[in-house]
């Protein structure tokens, strides 16, 4: 299990996944009302096919996805060119270098192999990426409206609190994400903002939570939690995504396909619990089921909303 655990770790810290995947909840529910017909709410101001805007709205988040793990990749260089922290524990796992983490560093292949791209050159590497994300901002500046301009604050917001750590467990904030970015891609296809769709993607953002709580909490190495809450901390959130799934669906926010999500459930806290119970010192396993649950959790809400 460790080796698969630790293949799914790099495939968590070098796709896209985290962000792609819940935009395709956000497509789903522009689908639904109409924004992918011909001459649907999708085609906006210039007439643009609603398929050719999201393509770029999902450019436009591969962009800055890549500059996240890009960004990570050169403090990374600039850390092992200064070894003041992110130094080897004696059970060789590196111990988190910001003062945001609290728990070890998931391991990661770069993203492009240093043989290709020296380590010195991402800088370069992230103007263009930077370029990219802005020119897909100001698409939709121009085609949406101003009003596209309204997700940059709080998703500056959680950038914030991830990277500035202004307050405990603060780094919780980035399981705001998934709402963000299915309720924005609904935004820019149907030019205008739906309460649905941010909601649609809320049991998505309780995975990210407990996903989160795994490796940054439940694995923490200075006075490591008790079994129980280690336990709690993990399946709470898994259990609340469930809950919410069932709400979403008495509410019919979610078409009777959405019961589609509620497979998840069934498969993947007990897995974690059981990685939970006997694996205790390593982070890697219970994370990579963790997110394999908000993978599967994003296809199903998608694939629910499509089917109807």
């Amino acid at each position: 299990m460790s080796g698969l655990g630790r293949a799914l770790a790099f495939l968590r810290s070098r796709l896209l996944g985290a962000v792609t995947l819940p935009a395709l909840i956000g497509a789903a529910w522009a689908w639904r009302a109409g924004a992918f017909g011909a001459g649907g709410a999708g085609s906006g101001r210039t007439g643009t096919p609603a398929l050719l805007r999201l393509l770029i709205a999902l450019a436009g988040l591969a962009a800055v996805e890549l500059m996240n793990l890009f960004g990570a990749d050169y403090v990374r260089h600039l850390r092992g060119r200064r070894p003041a922290g992110g130094r080897p524990t004696a059970g060789g796992r590196p111990r988190a270098a910001q003062g945001s983490s609290l728990g070890p560093v998931l391991p990661g292949n770069p993203v492009v192999s240093p043989r290709r791209l020296p380590p010195a050159a991402i800088p370069g590497v992230l103007l263009g990426l930077a370029a990219a994300g802005a020119a897909a901002l100001l698409y939709f500046v121009l085609t949406v409206g101003a009003g596209v301009l309204a997700f940059l604050l709080p998703a500056a917001a959680v950038g914030a609190l991830y990277v500035f750590s202004p307050f405990p467990y603060a780094f919780l904030a980035t399981a705001l994400v998934p709402p963000l970015v299915a309720g924005g891609v609904a935004f820019v296809l149907l030019g205008q903002a739906v309460p649905g769709a941010f909601l649609s993607a809320l049991p998505v953002s309780l995975v990210s939570a407990g996903v989160i709580l795994t490796y940054q909490a439940a694995y923490r190495e200075k006075r490591p939690p008790a079994l129980w809450v280690r336990l709690l901390a993990v399946l709470l959130p898994y259990v609340l995504s469930d809950v919410a799934v069932a709400l979403l669906l008495l509410a019919r926010l979610y078409p009777r396909g959405g019961f589609f999500a509620l497979l998840p459930a069934v498969v993947f806290p007990g897995w974690a619990a059981r990685l939970l119970l006997t694996v205790t010192r390593d982070p890697v396993p219970a994370t990579a089921v963790g997110v394999f649950m908000h993978s599967s959790l994003s296809l199903a809400i998608a694939a629910g909303l499509l089917l109807g």
